[in-house]
């Protein structure tokens, strides 16, 4: 980390740049098409096939978490919001 900079700036950061990977990662494969997606891992033959088909299925699992965690930092984001509004201090 560098000069300055504390864990938890550190941790939000990690977290919006996990979300954001995520949100763009889900843009391209909806962008694709699902159809062409898949057809990714039929294209090749044999037993290769199933692997990359299984790999494709793990991408969509990881990318599915990381816009949980995209999710989980608009609503914090929003919750914030709220509290400012209502007069809570950032400083808990």
């Amino acid at each position: 980390m560098g000069e300055g900079v504390t864990y938890d700036q550190w941790t939000r950061s990690a977290l919006f740049c996990v979300g954001l990977i995520g949100v763009v990662a889900t843009g391209a494969i909806v962008g694709v098409g699902g159809d062409n997606y898949w057809a990714v891992g039929r294209a090749v033959e044999g037993p290769a096939s199933q692997r990359a088909t299984a790999l494709l299925g793990v991408l969509v699992f990881l990318v599915g978490l990381c816009d949980l965690v995209a999710l989980g930092v608009i609503f914090a984001g929003g919750v914030i919001v709220v509290q400012r509004l209502r007069g809570v201090s950032g400083d808990l």
